[in-house]
């Protein structure tokens, strides 16, 4: 068979855009964001928000790249219902690694502690994928139709 010479970078990397087309969403270096809520999600995600051990616990089952990334994005999706604005804030992504987008407007029990299992567990199974160049982050983040989105 001969080499399409297609990195399998690229190629995770088309499954993930593929897989947000799919869901929704919006991929851009600065971050995702989503359109409008779809029907099924509840609006009480951030209500119980996921803790650092939990998240490291979930992280250490998982044993491909894609698997990872897709949890880190349901972790950063599922994470920003909100009711008010004192409810949002922008933390960082982790493009730098290939692993998500440059910003997201997520709850503020989202902290780099809670999603820092993924991105170790990302690194021990030496995945790569598309690193961005972002801009500024945004300087805030407000809550919009019951989800924390960036002005």
């Amino acid at each position: 068979m001969k080499n399409s010479g297609v990195s399998p970078s690229f190629n995770r990397l088309t499954v993930a855009a593929g897989l947000a087309l799919w869901l929704g969403l919006s991929v851009a270096c600065g971050g995702v964001s989503r359109a409008a809520p779809r029907a099924d999600e509840s609006e009480s995600a951030s209500s119980n928000p996921p803790s650092e051990a939990s998240v490291a616990q979930q992280a250490a089952a998982l044993d491909d790249c894609e698997a990872v990334a897709m949890s880190y994005g349901e972790l950063m999706e599922e994470q920003s219902a909100c009711s008010a604005d004192e409810d949002c804030h922008v933390v960082a992504g982790d493009c730098a690694v290939g692993l998500g987008g440059c910003y997201y407007a997520v709850s503020v029990e989202v902290t780099e502690a809670v999603k820092r299992p993924l991105v170790d567990r990302f690194r021990d199974l030496e995945c790569s994928g598309g690193v961005c160049r972002c801009a500024a982050p945004p300087e805030s983040a407000v809550c919009e139709a019951g989800r924390c989105v960036t002005p």
